[in-house]
């Protein structure tokens, strides 16, 4: 449990940055297995596997998370063609808070600043959560990012230039075709009702391919069908976009079944649910590593304010999770690091008054002070060595660069 170290807590993933999309789906597959096999292969306590069009990550809490990140490292370079030491990232501590905070304000997608991811992140949540295998700890986490990442957005006007990522895709297939075409979307999620209401002016008509029995408002004046008339919405359409959920190798579209009156495939779906062989028939098909590259002019820009702003809240998340599930001794030296370093600042703020000495020999003097007596307590070599971690941790984030080379040693 992360009561007991602070590097239980684990991130193992690959996104667009790092692997194509077919070595992406084999590590989706791997990880979704290792979750399902919890308790025989893989030691973790809590697991939450968070999918998108970009990525896959895999967030653990575990007791042993270099033996977990190792068995799925074999696993990957086993079964997985073309996986390598640069195809994934292992991250863990404060630092997978860092990369959550990232993710969730659009600094590590596709689409720099996209709002879409923000939504999956709560998405995976709830679903991991009602599993049972999200709580407390990465629940927390999750919960507490999803909170500050829309802060910041809100503080800092984070966006997509003004547009998400099915928003783009629809004016880069109304940029390929002529206006009055035919499309069928498959999936009435969040992207599908996107592309689609950015398209709802320029085409004729649109079938929605879905399990649903009613559409969201965002797809209104669409034809719903299920999944047993795919087959003659497909033949009626020139334009296929596919934005669901399909396991892999589960294709919805195949060589074998391709009408002749199909132009241009769209296949937004991790894992891909159009067969990427599918190109062999002469059909242009554009899957995520495709619209990498038609995407790759998106940019935003981001102030180094909103870069210290991020390390701030996600050591804030961090050790506020941490400490509130460590024992009640630990607790209260969080609450007296406060309590000393107000009481320190008060008294250099008065010999500052006095203009007796100089500011900077002030500051040097209260942070030595502030290190002494937060270490009092620790004049007895600890049992656990590990334990001091967290409250040098703390004096770093007191007193930081002011730190004189005597309270530094």
């Amino acid at each position: 449990m992360l009561s007991r170290r602070t590097n239980e807590l684990m991130l193992y993933g690959s996104s667009f940055r790092t692997a194509t999309i077919a070595v992406r789906e084999k590590i989706q597959d791997i990880l979704l297995k290792s979750i399902e096999l919890n308790g025989k292969n893989y030691p973790f306590d809590e697991a939450l596997l968070l999918t998108t069009c970009n990525r896959v990550e895999l967030y653990a809490v575990s007791d042993s998370i270099y033996k977990f990140k190792d068995l799925l490292d074999d696993d990957f370079k086993g079964k997985i063609q073309g996986f390598n030491a640069d195809s994934a990232y292992f991250i863990n501590g404060p630092d997978v808070v860092r990369h959550l905070l990232r993710v969730s304000i659009g600094m590590d997608s596709l689409l720099p600043g996209e709002e879409g991811i923000a939504h999956q992140i709560k998405a995976a949540m709830v679903k991991y959560q009602r599993l049972k295998l999200a709580r407390p700890v990465i629940g927390s986490v999750f919960g507490s990012v999803i909170r500050a990442s829309w802060s910041m957005r809100k503080l800092y006007n984070i966006k997509a230039e003004g547009e998400e990522i099915g928003n783009v895709i629809a004016t880069k297939i109304k940029a390929k075709m002529d206006k009055g075409f035919r499309v069928t979307i498959i999936g009435s999620g969040r992207t599908a009702q996107e592309v689609y209401k950015s398209l709802k002016e320029y085409v004729d008509y649109a079938y929605i391919i879905t399990r649903r029995e009613w559409l969201p408002s965002q797809l209104e004046g669409t034809r719903r069908v299920g999944y047993d008339l795919l087959d003659s919405a497909l033949r009626d359409s020139q334009v296929i976009i596919s934005a669901t959920n399909a396991k892999m190798g589960d294709y919805i579209l195949t060589g074998d079944n391709v009408p002749s009156n199909l132009r241009l495939l769209v296949d937004l779906s991790v894992p891909r649910s159009i067969d990427p062989t599918i190109r062999n028939s002469g059909l242009e098909l554009w899957d995520m590593d495709s619209l990498g590259q038609l995407l790759g002019g998106y940019r935003f820009s981001y102030p180094d304010v909103i870069n210290r702003a991020l390390d701030e809240a996600a050591d804030r998340i961090y050790y506020d999770i941490y400490y509130r599930r460590l024992e009640g001794s630990l607790k209260e030296l969080y609450k007296s690091a406060y309590k000393i370093a107000l009481s320190e600042s008060l008294n250099a703020q008065k010999l500052m008054d006095k203009g007796k000495y100089s500011r900077g020999k002030i500051i040097d003097t209260m942070a030595e002070r502030i290190v002494k007596k937060m270490l009092d307590p620790l004049s007895e070599v600890p049992k656990d060595p590990a334990s001091t971690y967290p409250k040098l941790e703390m004096i770093k984030g007191l007193c930081g660069d002011k730190l004189n080379d005597k309270a530094r040693d």
